[in-house]
């Protein structure tokens, strides 16, 4: 039986209100919110009397799309479309600020990393200043920095402003390799007859140095500290003095004639001691000349290739007359970025430096072997062994030929033919012949 209230049914209503009751009593004082005093839903309906308005477009706003209701707030007290487009913008303005921050964060915030600290050098003084430098909230190329300037006091011999090589960088955050070459290079007016009696002491055994190069080039792009704090350990170490490691006192060992006989009045200084005897394992020494330089270069980081010192080098050198490094030529050196030498040996990359480094020759051994079945299970057999010593002696006579593309010849081809030699052998020893008996690399270079 239909109940006809103004010419619409019960359903209908409940249709426009949204509202579905199936116990009028309680659901009709429940959602419609009327009292004991007040008349029940049901009785108003049976005697055709209504409080739900005709749905016509006056009763339609923003806030009741269906209709409005004496049973519901005012829009003043609720549902305001004023107050809801503020909370919408205050949640979106709340949520670019949280982006913007993570964002930021990633940039130059501290690394997500767990903090474990590993660096590895020559000398334990300088990779307990790299962890340092990272606990003071540096990264690793801070940490690089440091510590390379530190073996410059304590291992003069083996790194420091005199030094050049090859850097690696692994950029994780940008999924990047880059290497960065600052080898040696001879003065722009040296001839190929300079080097024939090959000096390897005194000045003329000096090249155009590069680390110094290296390191300015990392600070710029990839350090978080200033170049002060990061050369602050070094100065205090060569001003305060330090110990003489086995692997300094071996070296100078092997120098020792050259010293004593005090042809360089530096070397002299700093390594006989007041009774003209040549310093020993553990005894303290100290080097003011170095700290001074490093000093400068934190006033005016130019001060070595383009300023004062780089010209009190080029004048030390040219007390002997035939020495012809220029200030052009220290003016003139720069760093080379290159691509990184890529190797796959099972679940393992090696990225290395390319030529003129070893790093080819590096690669030259893992890949001769990449062929091979070398597992944990036969990683100890004597026919393993023998031929990862086969592979390490072929890429040790390959290092031989290796030689700088940029005045020579492109090496590829003479690596993947020689490389493609080097695996037959190792699969086959007795029907192959050893890649490197004929002459053709020599002519080929």
């Amino acid at each position: 039986m239909e109940s006809q209230t103004n010419g619409k049914d019960f359903e209908t209503l409940n249709e426009y209100t949204s509202i579905r009751r199936d116990n009028l009593s309680f659901d009709a004082t429940l959602d419609m919110g009327i009292n004991s005093n007040d008349t029940p839903l049901a009785s108003k309906i049976n005697n055709n009397e209504s409080d739900f308005l005709e749905i016509n477009p006056s009763n339609l706003s923003e806030n009741a799309p269906i209709r409005q209701s004496k049973y519901f707030a005012s829009d003043s007290t609720i549902n305001s479309s004023k107050e809801l487009r503020q909370i919408i913008i205050g949640g979106i303005v709340f949520s670019v600020s949280i982006t913007f921050a993570l964002i930021i964060q990633i940039l130059v915030g501290p690394s997500q990393i767990p903090n474990r600290v590993g660096i590895i050098t020559q000398e334990k003084v300088c990779s307990d200043i790299g962890a340092e430098i990272v606990k003071k909230g540096g990264n690793s190329i801070d940490a690089f920095i440091s510590s390379s300037l530190c073996l410059s006091v304590v291992n003069p011999f083996a790194a420091g402003l005199g030094a050049g090589g090859f850097l690696l960088v692994r950029d994780h955050k940008h999924e990047k390799d880059v290497e960065i070459n600052c080898f040696f290079k001879s003065s722009s007016s040296a001839k190929e007859d300079d080097y024939e009696k090959n000096p390897n002491i005194g000045r003329k055994s000096i090249a155009i140095p590069g680390e110094l190069k290296c390191l300015q080039y990392v600070y710029h792009n990839y350090a978080r500290l200033y170049w002060n704090t990061l050369a602050e350990p070094a100065i205090k170490l060569a001003l305060d003095g330090f110990k003489v490691s086995n692997l300094l006192a071996r070296h100078l060992e092997s120098i020792k004639d050259v010293i004593l006989q005090k042809k360089d009045s530096f070397l002299a200084e700093i390594f006989l001691d007041e009774t003209g005897v040549l310093v020993k394992e553990g005894t303290v020494i100290k080097n003011p000349y170095l700290a001074r330089t490093i000093q400068s270069l934190v006033k005016k980081e130019s001060n070595f290739y383009n300023g004062a010192k780089g010209k009190d080098l080029v004048n030390f050198l040219l007390e002997e007359d035939d020495y012809q490094i220029t200030n052009d030529d220290l003016i003139s050196y720069s760093e080379q970025k290159k691509s990184i030498e890529t190797s796959i040996f099972n679940d393992f990359v090696l990225l290395t430096a390319s030529y003129p480094s070893a790093g080819p020759a590096l690669k030259f051994i893992i890949d001769s072997l990449s062929d091979l079945s070398i597992n944990l299970d036969n990683i100890r057999s004597a026919e393993t062994l023998a031929k990862i010593l086969e592979a390490s002696k072929m890429g040790y006579i390959f290092s031989s030929f290796i030689s700088d593309p940029y005045f020579a010849i492109d090496q590829s081809e003479m690596f993947n033919q020689k490389l493609k030699l080097a695996k037959q052998y190792l699969q086959n020893r007795n029907d192959s012949s050893f890649p490197f008996e004929d002459k053709s690399m020599t002519t080929m270079i």
